[in-house]
């Protein structure tokens, strides 16, 4: 699901800089169409309504887009702690108040401005200079994991039965995280996987 949000989010994307060149708009049409996703959401519609390539994909590819065109040595270490720190803080409690009310939601008002202030984090102290063994290494481990936690999540439905949410979580994450390291080994062996 994510994959097609984010290909459809692409493909809304260029097309749209054909027709606006001023990034401010496309900034403020993605957080727009990311709220009305999040009305939809709001109103007990089917996921597939609001969590798409155009409520979704769209509004984080575009922010994403943003960024990459943004001089982001101007903005203070400081205020992007803070401001971690104050949204992260934001995404708990709306989590938490969300479970507590017994409703299932996808998106979160805060996500939208937190995700864009952790990317901005990483990218300012990235040490990441030149391809090297390590960065291929967690390249093929982060595509082994995406590719292959669907699997252990349905897998972990049938073996793992009546455990809290956290636990499932925790244990998918490790499952995966070692699948994904036999494959890395057997695609070493027979280059087919990644």
């Amino acid at each position: 699901m994510v994959l097609t949000c984010s290909i459809f989010g692409i493909l809304i994307l260029v097309s749209l800089k054909k027709i606006i060149k001023r990034n401010s708009i496309i900034l403020t049409l993605s957080l727009i169409l990311f709220l009305v996703g999040y009305i939809l959401q709001s109103m007990d519609t089917d996921y597939i309504v609001f969590r798409n390539g155009l409520f979704f994909g769209f509004p984080f590819i575009a922010i994403g887009f943003c960024i990459k065109n943004f001089d982001i040595k101007k903005i203070k270490n400081l205020h992007l702690i803070i401001l971690f720190i104050l949204l992260l803080s934001i995404l708990v409690i709306e989590s938490t108040y969300a479970k507590e009310m017994f409703c299932r939601k996808d998106l979160y008002l805060s996500l939208i401005f937190l995700a864009p202030v952790l990317f901005i984090l990483i990218l300012k102290h990235s040490s990441y200079k030149s391809p090297n063994r390590y960065n291929e290494y967690l390249g093929s481990l982060s595509s082994a994991i995406y590719f292959s936690h669907m699997y252990v999540i349905f897998k972990s439905d049938t073996i793992f039965r009546g455990i809290s949410i956290v636990e499932k979580f925790l244990i998918v994450t490790f499952i995966s995280i070692l699948v994904s390291i036999l494959i890395i080994f057997i695609n070493k062996r027979i280059k087919i996987f990644l």
